[in-house]
């Protein structure tokens, strides 16, 4: 009858140090929470040399590691969208160097209700602070023109239009966003007459 040794088999071995391996990835992975497309700054030279060397950055300063955790999964996804044509950075002024860069660029997301504030730069200095909706569409059009105007969606004004995009229309849907004249007619924005 064979013997086995106490410390068991090589291949559990390995098997055990894999598992543990996996585990111990996947909570480095969920405390990351950032996408590696968002560039973590915390230097006042590192934060130099991007504005330096990138012409559209959109940055988030953070009071605190955890305060921006909803605005830092949005723009991941933002980051993705816009990659090669926009930079999103990120600061947490909570950190013992991030604290000192926010402070010399007077950026204090501490004054804000939700702890965290987002300033874009363009082309080297500051260009404004955004304050559009935080969307995903709303900053994704920010990114590819930030001097054009707001989307039309974000007009308050404009809650009556509705937009159709494809040409395939429901007949309650046209009735509601058009204007009735007479029986079975609905006109819509850039459309002609059709009987319903």
């Amino acid at each position: 009858m064979a013997s086995r040794n106490r410390y068991g088999s090589p291949v559990r071995e390995a098997k055990m140090f894999i598992l543990v391996l996996l585990v111990w990835l996947a909570a480095v992975l969920e405390a990351v929470k950032v996408s590696p497309l968002i560039e973590k700054v915390s230097d006042h030279k590192d934060f130099k040399k991007l504005l330096r060397t990138r012409t559209n950055v959109l940055v988030l300063y953070t009071k605190t590691d955890s305060s921006g955790d909803p605005q830092l999964k949005l723009l991941s996804d933002v980051a993705q969208s816009v990659k090669g044509q926009g930079t999103i950075a990120w600061v947490n002024c909570g950190d013992t160097e991030g604290r000192k860069l926010c402070k010399k660029v007077k950026v204090d997301p501490h004054s804000k209700g939700v702890g965290a504030e987002l300033l874009h730069y363009k082309d080297g200095s500051f260009h404004t602070e955004y304050n559009r909706p935080a969307t995903f569409k709303s900053m994704v059009a920010f990114l590819k023109d930030p001097s054009g105007p707001a989307l039309w969606e974000e007009n308050p004004e404009a809650k009556d239009i509705v937009h159709i995009e494809t040409e395939k229309v429901s007949v309650p849907a046209a009735s509601s966003a058009g204007t009735k004249l007479g029986t079975g007619s609905v006109v819509l924005e850039g459309c002609a007459e059709r009987p319903r």
